[in-house]
């Protein structure tokens, strides 16, 4: 099982985890700045910037991945964020 739910549903027996991590205020309050000042007057509304998460983590718990028997890469274990044994 994947979830993109929430961080904490990787350390409930999920295999893996991906999603964003960054939700602190002093971010949301940067994200809105930005798109505040992307519709300043005047501008196209075609040139408006996209915005979207800074980081993205990936947790994947190898106790879980053991129980069902599975092997995860060495690829794998070396971009994830953190493993959880």
């Amino acid at each position: 099982m994947i979830s993109t739910d929430n961080e904490a549903s990787a350390k409930a027996c999920v295999l893996m985890y991906y999603g964003v991590t960054d939700v602190s205020v002093a971010n949301q309050f940067r994200q809105v700045g930005n798109l505040h000042r992307s519709h300043s007057p005047g501008r196209q509304t075609r040139r408006f910037a996209r915005s979207g998460p800074d980081k993205y983590t990936l947790i994947i718990n190898l106790k879980t991945a053991k129980a069902l028997g599975l092997t995860i890469s060495r690829e794998m274990m070396l971009i994830a964020d953190e493993l959880l044994e």
